[in-house]
């Protein structure tokens, strides 16, 4: 029974055909500097991102370099919208379902409040287990395989591409030309925003550039909640 279930959540799909391509930017874990160096680049522009927060880790200390709680309720008020990628960033694949539940539900209740409820699975790890728990606790959930939501596409594996100063420059405007012609939803995550970046970074011209492109392409830049409502709603 539980095989046929977990199959089921593959077949957990939407439509993705917005009336203007969409393009969304994430953060992962928070970093302070996603929030210090890359939330004013968003905001310059109009736009705002989604922050795919950790609070067990911020309240450790473990991790000096990430936002702090305030700041989630900052981003929250400045528009950004701030969402769940569980309360210590475990590999789900590792755990068993009722730790995945404890994770997703324990996180959620410690965001602020405004915080949604969709979700990006830690390292980008899920199987078809993880997917279907995952399912019944987020209305989406994000992957790390690349690629554009278009058409016919997985609600609790949504395709998401790296933005990262090691990375090919010119792959995202690949990508967003292609979003434009296809008229779907493009989603970029990285984690810090940072003149010196880490392997997991991007720089602040990279983010611009890309945020520019996007905007000139014709798209809307929504974060994943605003974009995942326009989507169901057949805008």
């Amino acid at each position: 029974m539980k095989t046929i279930l977990y199959r089921a959540a593959f077949k957990k799909r939407f439509r993705a055909a917005p009336a203007r391509p969409i393009v969304t930017f994430c953060f992962d874990d928070f970093p302070r500097s996603a929030f210090e160096a890359g939330a004013p680049v968003l905001e310059s522009r109009g736009a705002r991102a989604t922050f795919y927060a950790c609070a067990g880790l911020m309240a450790s200390g473990a991790r000096p370099k990430l936002a702090t709680p305030q700041m989630l309720a900052e981003a929250i008020a400045r528009g950004h919208e701030v969402a769940n990628h569980t309360f210590t960033h475990p590999n789900l694949r590792d755990l068993p379902s009722a730790r995945i539940v404890e994770q997703l539900r324990r996180n959620q209740e410690a965001l602020p409040p405004g915080a949604t409820r969709h979700f990006a699975y830690p390292f980008g790890a899920g199987d078809t287990r993880v997917e279907w728990i995952v399912s019944r606790l987020a209305p989406t959930a994000r992957s790390c395989v690349p690629g554009i939501n278009a058409g016919l596409a997985s609600t609790h594996w949504l395709r998401a591409n790296e933005l990262y100063a090691c990375n090919d420059p010119a792959r995202p405007l690949r990508l967003i030309e292609e979003n434009r012609r296809r008229k779907g939803w493009l989603i970029f995550f990285t984690h810090g925003v940072s003149a010196a970046p880490g392997p997991y970074d991007a720089t602040p011209d990279l983010l611009a550039a890309t945020l520019d492109a996007a905007l000139t392409s014709g798209a809307e830049v929504l974060p994943v909640d605003a974009a995942w409502r326009r989507i169901r709603r057949g805008d």
